[in-house]
């Protein structure tokens, strides 16, 4: 789950916004912090689910 992809450019045109950065970047950076990324689908919504450790 949170793969990593890459955009396709097309020539010198840019007609999709944003960095692409999303979910797979979310999910290395929690993971590094020994935490973890959980995603709940439901009619109505979507609810991501993160947990990091206190630092104890």
């Amino acid at each position: 789950m949170f793969e990593q992809f890459y955009r396709v450019p097309k020539g010198n045109t840019h007609d999709v916004k944003g960095f692409g950065i999303g979910l797979y970047y979310t999910k290395t950076i929690i993971e590094k912090h020994n935490g973890s990324i959980n995603l709940e689908l439901n009619k109505n919504s979507t609810t991501f689910k993160i947990t990091l450790p206190n630092g104890e």
